[in-house]
Parts: structure tokens; C-alpha cells; sequence
């Protein structure tokens, strides 16, 4: 089978669940195109869907060296840094995202959470005011269980 081919065939079986089989094939397609950024995209999203975060960073790193700033690539990883508790790496990834794509409706809620996983109560003043103003014009994704880490306000909440 050709690259192209093993990718189809490969992004096939992980819609249906098929996750092993999967990434048997992106490691297949890789082996011979070891340079191709889709398929480490895909092959981290796979990874992911599967629960194995470090890996699946692991993954986005290596479209990274090929595609420096991919933003998806950059948040994905960041996503998957702090579901393993890498909460420092995961916040330099989503202040890359939001630095090249402000209006990141996942960045800013991503880094907010690292920061408060992290203790880090330097910029709290701004978290506070950022995910409030994301909050009432709806810019970002901001769960309320988030938002409870810096505010008390019910409609806030509610809105949230």
C-alpha cells in the first residue's frame, strides 16, 4: 500500500474504533515517509483518543520540528502535557498558541487551568479578568469548574 493509502486506510479503522490496528498503519505509513507531518498529527490524535497522553505528545513534538507553530499540533500537545501533569510545559505550549492564534477558543482555558494546577497565583488578577471578559463575550471555551478556581460569581457560573 502506498502513504497515502496507509492513511486513509489507518484514519478508517480509528473511526471505527479500531485503535491498535490504527496505529499499526500510521507506524507503517511513517516507516516510509518518517518526514510526513499529517501522520503524526493523526497518529497523535489517535493516541490520544486512546488515553496514552505521553505518547501522543510525543507525537505532536515530531510535526513540530517539521511544521514549527502548528497551532492544532501546539494545542494538542499542550492537552496532552497536562492530562499527564506536565502543567509548566503544557502552559509555554498554550501561551505559543495564543500568542499566534488569539482568538484560540481552547488556549486560553487550557493555560488558565495549568496555571492553577501549578499554584502559580502570579498572574491571577489577569486570569480573572481574561476568563471573565472570554465568559461574557463566549471568545473562549470556559467550563465552570474552571472558572470556580477564580471566581465566585453565579451568573458567571451560569454563564460559564
Amino acid at each position: 500500500m502506498s502513504v497515502p493509502q496507509l492513511l486513509f486506510h489507518a484514519q478508517s479503522l480509528a473511526q471505527q474504533g479500531r485503535g491498535q490496528e490504527a496505529l499499526a498503519l500510521f507506524d507503517q505509513a511513517l516507516s516510509q515517509a518518517p518526514d510526513m507531518a499529517e501522520a503524526w498529527f493523526h497518529r497523535g490524535n489517535l493516541l490520544t483518543a486512546m488515553g496514552r497522553h505521553e505518547e501522543a505528545a510525543a507525537s505532536y513534538t515530531k510535526v513540530l520540528l517539521r511544521l514549527p507553530g502548528h497551532v492544532n499540533s501546539l494545542n494538542n500537545r499542550a492537552v496532552a502535557l497536562q492530562r499527564v501533569g506536565h502543567f509548566s510545559e503544557a502552559a509555554r505550549d498554550f501561551e505559543a498558541v495564543l500568542a499566534s492564534a488569539p482568538q484560540h477558543r481552547q488556549a486560553l482555558g487550557g493555560l488558565a487551568n495549568c496555571t492553577l494546577h501549578a499554584c502559580d497565583w502570579s498572574r491571577r488578577e489577569e486570569w480573572i479578568r481574561r476568563l471573565h471578559a472570554a465568559v461574557r463575550t463566549d471568545s473562549a471555551d470556559i467550563t465552570p469548574g474552571l472558572l470556580l478556581g477564580y471566581s465566585e460569581d453565579p451568573a458567571l457560573l451560569l454563564a460559564a
